[in-house]
């Protein structure tokens, strides 16, 4: 990882499972909304908790990919 003003990479894991889910090298929605699209539906509606940064783009993203968080 790579740190630093504008280099951020996004985390998309299973708490519970303690399993690394993705890493999405960006913070742009468009990035994001991409990748949490390519999971399977099934593992979409399984999603019960989303965990976000304070930064203020982040619930609208996850609100695209998976509708009920």
């Amino acid at each position: 990882m790579r740190q630093g003003k504008g280099s951020f990479v996004t985390v998309v894991s299973d708490i519970e499972g303690s399993k690394l889910i993705e890493m999405i090298y960006s913070h742009r929605q468009q990035d994001i909304v991409e990748v949490l699209m390519r999971q399977p539906l099934k593992v979409r509606e399984q999603v019960e908790e989303v965990s976000v940064d304070m930064w203020g783009g982040f619930p609208s993203r996850y609100r695209t990919s998976i509708s009920q968080c």
